[in-house]
């Protein structure tokens, strides 16, 4: 079984629409953003819900219980090119849609690839994620089973160091190379690094 996308309600779909086209009014952001792409070869793609996880937590030990979802997320294509990542907060779009153009784009479509060729995933019952954690300029990409057991993560290249973006962690591993990083930050401004905008 392939990596399951979720599904954006029409509302979303609307919201997230209504953006693209906004943007196609305004040629120096659609062009910095979408590539200049034909407003109407423009689809969506791999929709995702977005969880955060803060630093506290991961230091705590807590486990994913504590990942909050905040949005839902998804790849703007120009036919089979991704040119840009649309995320809303709220399915109706009332708080807006963010759209960004950056190496997490080509970094998701390049995961969520190599994660769907895994054997694990092909064998079992995955729902496609995104787990951020802002404050370690951590993205990954979060194969959640089914079960709840034997979730799987590929962290977004730039990845923090000590991670490989090509390689399959579960919770416990990846939290063991954040973990002394997410302490570092908390225990003195000096040591604070870039947070995702």
């Amino acid at each position: 079984m392939a990596l399951r996308a979720a599904k954006f309600s029409d509302d979303a779909v609307q919201a997230i629409t209504a953006e693209v086209a906004n943007l196609a009014t305004r040629p120096a952001q659609y062009e910095r953003l979408l590539g200049g792409a034909p407003p109407e070869n423009l689809t969506i793609a791999a929709p995702h819900p977005v969880y955060s996880l803060g630093l506290d937590a991961l230091v705590e030990g807590s486990g994913l219980e504590r990942a909050e979802q905040v949005g839902q997320r998804c790849l703007i294509m120009n036919d089979e090119n991704a040119v840009a990542t649309a995320e809303i907060v709220d399915e109706a779009g009332g708080s807006g849609v963010t759209t960004t153009r950056g190496p997490f784009t080509h970094s998701t479509v390049t995961t969520i690839d190599e994660v769907e060729g895994w054997q694990k995933v092909e064998e079992g019952d995955y729902e496609m994620r995104l787990l951020r954690i802002p404050a370690l300029y951590l993205m990954s990409l979060w194969a959640h089973s089914a079960d709840g057991e034997t979730d799987l993560f590929s962290p977004l290249e730039p990845a923090p160091q000590g991670l490989d973006p090509k390689q399959s962690y579960s919770w416990e591993e990846l939290a063991e190379v954040l973990r002394p990083l997410a302490k570092k930050q908390l225990d003195g401004p000096a040591n604070a690094g870039p947070a995702v905008a």
